[in-house]
């Protein structure tokens, strides 16, 4: 969440447009893959690494792609448990901030976006008893 929040913020000071087209490509795919689980987490870890890879720090841009493909399970398991809505709203949001070049704004919304994901999964973990 704080590393990769941190490349969102890094990022926004190396956006071009080719880098929010790319972006947008991910966010498409996403959308258009809402029935077909792999298609939509493929995109949605591209869509992180490429940030990742704007942040232009590439200690960071190796670990958080290490750490995204180890997690493309559990990513799976989200989806088919959580749906696609949030992905898609977070992933606007950020690009919106990109778009805006706004650095503190494009970092709030990459770690509203994940802490989102991890407070579904520990209320669904207190939900279930677990």
């Amino acid at each position: 969440r704080i590393v990769e929040s941190e490349a969102c913020y890094m990022a926004a000071s190396h956006v071009t447009e080719e880098l929010l087209n790319i972006l947008k490509k991910q966010l498409q795919i996403m959308i258009e893959s809402k029935e077909d689980v792999e298609r939509f987490v493929s995109a949605d870890i591209a869509f992180h690494q490429i940030i990742c890879e704007a942040s232009q720090n590439p200690l960071l841009e190796k670990s958080m792609n290490k750490i995204l493909q180890e997690n493309r399970k559990s990513q799976q398991l989200t989806r088919k448990t959580f749906g696609y809505h949030d992905g898609i709203h977070y992933h606007e949001l950020i690009i919106r901030a990109l778009e805006e070049q706004d650095a503190k704004k494009a970092k709030h919304c990459m770690f509203d976006h994940l802490q989102n994901g991890i407070n579904r999964l520990q209320n669904q973990k207190k939900e279930s008893g677990a």
